[in-house]
């Protein structure tokens, strides 16, 4: 079987028909979908049965609510295919070739790809209608679609020309060899699982891939999505996928210049929950300035010259002092 689909799900009634007719619409037939019901409470479980008991390739997974990174590693574990691809079940695919299309070009090449990065599409539901937003690989990067990277190469150029890099795991198709052997999972328990994980598959990965075409519809703004709303929850998710990514980089990466631009890059999510301070409330924030300043050292890894004014007006100033500023210019931008 070339193609294991992964499909988490949790409470998600109103979406996940569309998410599974846009895989059952393929015209490459060479694929399961394992579909990962997160213990939903809604009509969810009763809806993927019937889609299962009515189509063999659609394989019906119940657990206990444990996240979104449980229930892609519990999908991982029952996958079977030669390359992975998580998809959603709040999201879609565009095209009914999208597989046909990854097949093909895994054929066009003669050396085994490890990942094959794609693009996606942003909307948002207004009404009848939807608006959708690029997500490009190669825009403004020096990135060719007609050129095979190593995954430490990729992740050079890409980083070099990425302001705010996306991290998606729907982005990329997966070789089960590489998550296997590495034993590469997402972080349990915790939002922003992808921050975490797609770099560790990139610097183990030998050929990347890109497929500089449209496939997926990732949606905006959903009613109950863990990660639509800033909390004290997701705040601290991010600041802890940070400090393990910039601690695991230091120990994983040996290129130092690669090492240099992926915590820079991670140090930006500090940043991050810097202006998102004053979005919590008065108990939360109390016990998020200890975590910030905990961490306070992050900082030293950014490269961008507006941080390091910031790192340094937290020194002479204090740190309520400088979030003050930095909600006030926040709220001045919105306008």
């Amino acid at each position: 079987m070339l193609f294991s689909i992964i499909v988490p799900v949790y409470n998600i009634e109103k979406y996940i028909n569309e998410c599974l007719d846009s895989v059952l619409k393929q015209t490459c037939n060479d694929y399961e979908v394992i579909v990962v019901d997160d213990g939903s409470t809604d009509s969810s479980s009763e809806i993927i049965k019937r889609y299962s008991e009515k189509y063999d390739v659609i394989k019906y997974v119940y657990k206990k609510n444990g996240g979104l990174s449980d229930a892609r590693n519990v999908g991982l574990a029952h996958a079977k295919g030669q390359y992975i691809i998580f998809l959603d079940g709040d999201d879609y695919w565009l095209k009914d070739v999208f597989l046909e299309d990854i097949r093909t070009f895994l054929l066009t090449h003669k050396k085994k790809l490890d990942v094959i990065i794609f693009n996606g599409k942003r909307f948002w539901d207004e009404g009848n209608n939807r608006r959708f937003s690029n997500i490009e690989v190669a825009k403004n990067r020096t990135l060719d679609p007609d050129v095979l990277y190593t995954g430490k190469k990729y992740l050079k150029m890409y980083l070099e020309g990425a302001d705010v890099p996306s991290w998606f795991a729907w982005r990329y198709v997966v070789s089960r060899d590489i998550l296997l052997d590495r034993n590469l999972q997402f972080p349990f328990g915790y939002v922003y699982e992808d921050v975490y994980l797609t770099w560790r598959i990139f610097i183990n990965a030998n050929y990347i891939g890109i497929l500089d075409e449209f496939y997926y519809a990732y949606r905006q703004e959903r009613e109950g999505a863990i990660t639509s709303d800033i909390s004290l929850r997701t705040m601290k998710d991010l600041m802890w996928v940070t400090k393990s990514n910039i601690e695991d980089t230091e120990k994983l990466v040996n290129d130092k210049y690669l090492a240099k631009l992926l915590c820079a890059t991670f140090a930006k999510n500090y940043y991050m929950c810097l202006i998102s301070y004053y979005t919590l409330d008065r108990k939360e924030r109390k016990e998020f300035m200890q975590m910030l300043k905990k961490n306070e050292w992050i900082m030293e890894h950014s490269t961008r010259g507006r941080w390091h004014l910031i790192r340094k007006l937290i020194k002479i100033l204090g740190f309520e002092p400088v979030l003050i500023i930095l909600h006030i210019r926040a709220v001045i931008r919105k306008k």
